[in-house]
């Protein structure tokens, strides 16, 4: 047990961190290997974590390095949303604003 001190379920697991794994990797009928193909592309040594029946075990300090990717990936996404936001609200304010420059 003190190995391990991180325990999570495959189902728990997958629904936090399937954003760390590409679109067309993500299996929902299949969350364990899911669940695997996030732990290789990220957790480089296989020693860090093992599979269980039902749950995946985690060594010290992996879970908050899994954490501070999450947290880096969430922040990009907001980034590139806000971007989205920011250009359409400025394209449809020059599209309100020409016709009353035209007025003039």
């Amino acid at each position: 047990a003190a190995g391990f001190p991180s325990r999570w379920l495959y189902q728990d697991f997958f629904h936090r961190y399937r954003l760390l794994c590409l679109h067309k990797d993500v299996d929902r009928t299949n969350i364990k290997a899911t669940c695997g193909k996030i732990l290789k592309k990220h957790l480089k040594d296989p020693d860090k974590y093992q599979f269980g029946a039902t749950k995946i075990f985690f060594r010290a300090g992996q879970v908050a390095y899994l954490e501070k990717i999450r947290a880096e990936i969430q922040r990009l996404y907001c980034v590139r949303v806000q971007s989205c936001v920011r250009r359409f609200v400025a394209h449809s304010g020059l599209l309100h604003s020409a016709p009353l420059a035209h007025a003039w």
